[in-house]
């Protein structure tokens, strides 16, 4: 567990992840999944340790695969329309599942998750707005997501921009307001592409970079989509797990007028040799020149400014928020390991927009 304020890193014990995978979180609450027969679903508090139990994967409307890869990648992305299900008798549980291809939710004394009727594409994200389920898909076209009678989801809105596959899409309300994050990355091979072989499998290096962050504001009103120049005194987290914006009034570590964001590639730490790692594009004044890949650093938090169009020299200390690379790690200060990550002879940044 990282503690963003006083950038300390805690291991917690938590029993209750035993043979079991966690998918995704939401408000706080883990969604685990076991990785044995019958495959339970879980939402877990891993503080207060409370569990909510959630009809069984066998229980979605598509065919079923016993395979222990695809479990731990069967669920994408869990929403839930209460911040504490645990105390809320009409909660529901919203996910997207089967590779991104289809979404489903759940009520307190559901056997079975109900699958909605929607286009058969790749979903991004999904949030709960104003009292209401809505998702993304790969494009980025904006749907409702209709739960009774007839569960289904319908197009209200076009991307906001030309779509392209190579973005990460995320859905946040921030200051009362619905938003899409395009996170627009490059992929890049690696020149002396490593090959490790063993027993079972081969890994090869992957490598790829976040470049740019755009953040568009709709009126669900309109269908208007117009595009944000500054998120104010709010700061966003994106990740693998729901999207959350947080006001940094009260905060001296929360950044105003930022965008955290971790890796989501995890398919990219079981399949790389050293991590499928972000790595993150330093332009001075436009210069082009492209940042060395970053040592070994799995879950790097990074911390970006959002002006639109404006590039910072030099993060100030305190951006790299977590490492794993033990040369950098045992530094004893946040400002060694930033001058070190960030020095002219490792010159990566962490401010793009």
């Amino acid at each position: 567990m990282f503690n963003i304020s006083t950038n300390k890193t805690y291991k917690i014990d938590i029993p209750q992840l035993r043979d079991r995978w966690c998918c995704a979180s939401t408000n706080g609450w883990l969604l685990t999944i076991g990785l044995n027969s019958p495959n339970e679903i879980h939402l877990l508090n891993p503080f207060s340790k409370s569990q909510i139990q959630l009809p069984p994967r066998s229980t979605f409307q598509e065919p079923q695969l016993d395979d222990e890869t695809y479990t731990e990648g069967y669920l994408k992305r869990v929403i839930t329309s209460s911040s504490n299900p645990y105390y809320d008798p009409d909660y529901i549980v919203f996910v997207i599942h089967c590779n991104k291809h289809k979404m489903a939710f759940c009520k307190p004394g559901d056997q079975k998750w109900t699958t909605l009727e929607a286009p058969r594409t790749t979903y991004s994200d999904a949030i709960f707005f104003r009292g209401e389920f809505y998702a993304t898909d790969g494009r980025g076209n904006v749907l409702h997501c209709e739960l009774n009678p007839n569960p289904r989801a319908t197009q209200i809105a076009p991307p906001p921009i030309a779509p392209f596959f190579l973005d990460e899409k995320y859905l946040v309300e921030s200051a009362g307001e619905f938003l899409m994050v395009r996170r627009s990355i490059e992929w890049e091979e690696s020149d002396d592409e490593e090959e490790i072989t063993d027993s079972n499998s081969e890994y090869y290096i992957s490598n790829y970079k976040t470049v740019l962050f755009e953040v568009f504001k709709l009126d669900l009103s309109k269908k208007e989509w117009s595009k944000v120049k500054s998120l104010g005194d709010e700061a966003l987290f994106l990740g693998h797990n729901q999207a959350i914006a947080v006001s940094t009034r009260n905060s001296s570590r929360c950044r105003a007028n930022c965008i955290y964001f971790t890796d989501s590639n995890w398919e990219g730490y079981f399949r790389n040799i050293r991590g499928c790692c972000d790595m993150v594009l330093k332009k001075a004044q436009s210069t082009g020149k492209k940042a060395e890949l970053w040592p070994y650093v799995p879950y790097n938090l990074v911390a970006h400014p959002y002006v639109a169009q404006i590039y910072d020299k030099k993060a100030p200390p305190g951006y790299v928020r977590v490492t794993e690379d033990t040369a950098i790690a045992t530094l004893s200060t946040v400002e060694e390991q930033y001058n070190t990550m960030f020095s002219d002879e490792n010159p990566n940044a962490c401010s793009i927009m």
